[in-house]
């Protein structure tokens, strides 16, 4: 009895240990993306980083050795959210394409609602970067030629030109647009074209898209139906 009573002890201690590790982890993370979301001219300093966090630099660099190691693990945090919320939308549908100018719609939709992280992206490029979202699309573009839906030469070559539009849309629209939903609908249009598909297909992603999010948003696909 005395022995479980010591285990659990320990295990109770260890988690204390864990959760305090992740939640400082978490506060320097915190502060690092939201000292991106102020001047775009420089990067922030490990000064900023601890004065934000309330933390010492000795407890800064046990987690992290420089500014750069911040920055690209929160570059690969952002990226696997990004990743899991795109696929949920890639799991409802059964041509590649549909998914495919929704993740684009809702990527570019976020950097319309969501200040801090188009700043994170415009200034660090580590979410444009990280090899997991290389290795996503990379992985969609050959399944999408294998269903015969994109007809590209260079899987390589259409990551380049995606990571191209996305920093020049998020950029655009982190500045501001006219009309930023004509604008998403032009930029899904592009990628669209990009892939190879047919015109008619191309204005019927912009739609579908458009309209699935639409529906998304306000609630009325819940939980997500199979689409065809």
């Amino acid at each position: 009895m005395l022995t479980d009573e010591l285990h659990a002890r320990r295990d109770h201690r260890s988690e204390t240990a864990d959760r305090k590790r992740s939640e400082t982890r978490a506060r320097i993370l915190s502060a690092a993306l939201a000292a991106c979301a102020g001047r775009l001219d420089e990067l922030p300093r490990v000064e900023d980083i601890v004065e934000r966090a309330r933390l010492s630099r000795g407890t800064f660099y046990k987690y992290f050795d420089s500014m750069d190691e911040v920055l690209a693990a929160l570059g690969q945090d952002l990226t696997r959210l990004a990743l899991l919320e795109g696929e949920r939308f890639r799991t409802v549908f059964t041509e590649k394409w549909k998914s495919t100018a929704v993740v684009l719609r809702v990527v570019l939709t976020r950097a319309l609602l969501d200040p801090n992280w188009a700043r994170f992206v415009i200034r660090t490029r580590g979410w444009l970067r990280a090899g997991l979202l290389a290795e996503v699309v990379i992985q969609d573009l050959a399944e999408g030629r294998e269903r015969g839906e994109y007809h590209i030469l260079d899987d390589e070559a259409a990551l380049d030109m995606l990571r191209g539009l996305l920093e020049s849309c998020i950029a655009a629209l982190h500045r501001g647009v006219a009309r930023p939903d004509r604008y998403i609908d032009g930029a899904v249009h592009m990628w669209l074209q990009a892939l190879g598909l047919e015109p008619q297909r191309c204005l019927e992603g912009v739609r579908m898209s458009r309209d699935f999010l639409g529906a998304y948003v306000s609630g009325e696909l819940a939980p997500f139906p199979i689409m065809v």
